[in-house]
């Protein structure tokens, strides 16, 4: 009896309207890799031994890898679920644009840290560049791969 009462009080899945639907999805799925990432950055602090720095929290390397990896993982099961050379579909096209955009973006997050990395004589702007704009960028590509994931372009 307890359990029929919890079945009526939860809305079956498909009771959820198609929008609401999809961004609760969006932001399940981008909660995840921003965790890790963040888990990540907590792990740097652990394995130093010492108190948090600036640059525990410079993760924009981090998410940029996991849209790299993401668009990677979508390459081959696109690739996979084709036939013959002939029956590629267009997703793996825009797949492998995506993973090559994310590719050159990591490279340019990349040159921020290394521009900004050890210049802790000016921490606004090192703040600004890897804190702001490196987090921004790898997010960012997170974002657009789960978007372009949700509409079915990729």
């Amino acid at each position: 009896m307890l359990m029929q009462a919890a079945q009526n009080a939860v809305p079956p899945l498909q009771a959820i309207p198609t929008d609401v639907h999809r961004y609760i999805t969006f932001g399940i799925v981008l909660a995840f890799p921003t965790m890790i990432a963040v888990a990540g950055a907590l792990g740097r602090k652990l394995i130093r031994g010492t108190d948090f720095r600036r640059s525990d929290f410079f993760i924009g390397p981090d998410l940029a890898l996991g849209a790299i990896s993401a668009g990677l993982v979508n390459l081959l099961e696109v690739a996979q679920s084709s036939a013959s050379v002939q029956s590629l579909p267009i997703s793996l096209f825009f797949t492998a644009a995506y993973t090559a955009v994310t590719f050159f973006l990591f490279i340019v997050i990349l040159t921020l840290h290394q521009v900004w990395e050890r210049r802790d004589t000016q921490p606004n702007r090192q703040i600004l560049s890897l804190g702001i704009a490196s987090n921004a960028i790898g997010l960012s590509l997170l974002v657009l791969f789960l978007w372009l994931k949700l509409h079915g372009d990729v």
